[in-house]
């Protein structure tokens, strides 16, 4: 087992199912602006998603025709 410096937190997989299938999921505890949160390593990932309770919380604002919005389910 690797040893953590000062300051570091270990991560953990979480198995979620989708679609019938379970996939593992690394997740990290973090910060954005100083705001605790639950972070989802995905190295490969295109974009970054927060919701919207999340973005209001850090104080984010829209930026107007920017079409960078998407319906999230689940």
């Amino acid at each position: 087992m690797k040893k953590l410096n000062p300051g570091e937190r270990q991560g953990w997989w979480s198995a979620k199912k989708f679609d019938r299938r379970i996939r593992m999921r690394a997740l990290v505890q973090g910060a954005v602006n100083d705001h605790r949160t639950r972070i989802l390593l995905d190295t490969g990932a295109n974009v970054s998603v927060i919701t919207d309770t999340f973005a209001k919380k850090l104080r984010l604002r829209d930026i107007p025709d920017h079409g960078c919005s998407i319906d999230i389910q689940g």
